[in-house]
């Protein structure tokens, strides 16, 4: 594969699915040619299937948020391909009974979490989820699949209320950090946040008032949920003097370390030039 083509792969690879208007931009500029053959350079790799078309039919397959139905997106050839293995791996898992061979078939969906992006069916995971009150593992798995689709790849839940619901109820059910399902609680409370609901806010308390310092740090740091602490910076600074009034000192310090990390995840503060009051 010669370096031209190198680079158009990589490049549609980063972007996932792009329109063939954007990709054909990319390639004037980095090959020096006009649009006829930038073009021509498209539809070559389209023949000897690295590439493919993806028209308006196909939008929602792919994922792809587009109010425009005449624009075709162009995507890897091998992501079509992984997109139908993991449909019918979700397909399977639907189907299969057994907790063990679930497993299976979710360790096997876990390796392509990062590779595609792919929401349907998202709904048969719920399903699941809800069936089963007995396997806190088979759970934890299909909570971190879940996690990774809605955060990382904005899959679209048709019923969210239930997922919502289901969450809380292994939160209430396992209150603790446990190190052998470490980043249990962790998921589910960046699912909380995603959706802004207002049991995160809740959970953030328990965490602050029960868990090991470093829990909360490693779990409230992250970027993914910086734009929901900004969001609820009012009930967090009423928290805050909530805390002080009940001689909470440290903790109080702790949750304005929290919003202090949110805002410089933002870009809101800089981190260099900025100290905590």
């Amino acid at each position: 594969m010669n370096k031209e083509i190198s680079k158009i792969i990589d490049f549609v690879k980063e972007k996932r699915f792009v329109p063939k208007t954007e990709l054909k931009e990319y390639i004037k500029k980095i090959s020096n040619c006009v649009d006829i053959t930038a073009n021509r350079k498209i539809e070559s790799l389209i023949k000897i299937d690295k590439l493919i078309k993806v028209n308006k039919t196909e939008y929602s397959t792919y994922n792809i948020k587009e109010t425009d139905n005449r624009i075709v997106y162009i995507g890897l050839k091998q992501n079509k391909e992984i997109i139908n293995y993991v449909k019918n791996r979700l397909y399977d898992l639907k189907k299969e009974k057994s907790p063990s061979n679930q497993k299976i078939i979710l360790r096997d969906i876990s390796l392509y979490e990062k590779e595609i992006i792919y929401s349907s069916n998202i709904d048969d995971l719920i399903e699941i989820l809800d069936k089963n009150k007995t396997d806190l593992e088979l759970n934890y798995k299909i909570i971190g699949v879940i996690e990774n689709l809605i955060r990382k790849n904005n899959a679209y839940v048709e019923n969210e209320e239930k997922l919502l619901q289901i969450l809380k109820r292994i939160l209430k059910e396992n209150p603790k950090y446990d190190k052998k399902f470490e980043n249990l609680k962790r998921f589910i409370c960046y699912i909380l946040a995603y959706f802004n609901d207002k049991e995160f806010l809740v959970q953030l308390e328990k965490d602050l008032l029960t868990e090991p310092e470093d829990y909360v740090e490693n779990t409230y740091f992250v970027p993914s949920i910086a734009e929901h602490i900004d969001k609820i910076k009012e009930e967090l600074l009423k928290l805050q003097l909530k805390l002080n009034n009940k001689g909470y000192k440290k903790k109080v310090d702790l949750l304005l370390q929290i919003r202090y990390k949110a805002n410089e995840n933002l870009g809101l503060i800089d981190s260099k030039s900025s100290d905590i009051i």
